[in-house]
């Protein structure tokens, strides 16, 4: 929880630079597609994407600042993990997609070069879980998922006219599991992939998204 309490004061710290009373604030909507991984053997992506609405504020030497909003879907499917038949039947293709409102505040840096604007940024972000896909939740005796996420991104953008193009590369912070209880169901098969789940997992992946700005 002191985590999270850090990573939101970080968010809010990075409003009190005092915007550029000559350049204009800018509503915007945007739209990226994911490249995901997790630290599971066999991992394989499931449909990426997040939505959203950011909030350009420019302030000083070349800096700004972008708070949004956006539903963000993270998650993978599990692929086979051992070749055992009997295993293969329960744990083939299992799938974990977790859906977050998720807040990030973009702190950018970049030369305003008249036709296009070239940026870098850092980008601390919270989420909270509003959708939950995890076929592994019937071998675990409580919810096998975190219900928060906080986590950092880094990355660089162009843009160009009304619009922005970002790549950025993000890490979740805090483990991706919450604490599990195992069931007795299936005992093989979830001791041979204990110490896969039972890690330290955590969501990272890269983002390519486009905004258009208002």
């Amino acid at each position: 929880m002191r985590k999270v309490i850090s990573i939101l004061a970080l968010c809010l710290g990075c409003l009190v630079f005092s915007p550029d009373s000559g350049a204009q604030i800018r509503f915007g909507l945007s739209a990226g597609v994911t490249s995901q991984s997790l630290k599971f053997s066999d991992i394989g992506d499931v449909g990426l994407y997040n939505v959203g609405a950011v909030l350009k504020v420019p302030l000083v030497a070349g800096f700004a600042v972008q708070p949004g909003v956006f539903y963000q879907r993270k998650g993978g499917t599990l692929g086979t993990i051992t070749k055992e038949s009997s295993i293969d039947d329960v744990f083939s293709d299992t799938e974990t997609v977790a859906g977050y409102l998720e807040v990030p505040v973009q702190l950018q840096w970049g030369p305003d070069l008249v036709l296009f604007r070239p940026y870098v940024f850092l980008e601390p972000f919270v989420g909270c879980m509003i959708y939950d896909k995890d076929k592994l939740s019937s071998y675990f005796t409580k919810d096998s998922l975190s219900k928060w996420e906080y986590g950092l991104s880094i990355g660089g953008g162009l843009e160009v006219w009304r619009l922005q193009l970002s790549l950025k590369y993000f890490w979740n912070l805090n483990n991706i599991r919450s604490d599990m209880t195992w069931s007795d169901a299936y005992s093989d098969a979830t001791s041979t992939i204990r110490s896969t789940l039972d890690g330290d997992e955590k969501f990272s992946g890269m983002t390519i998204s486009v905004a258009f700005m208002f």
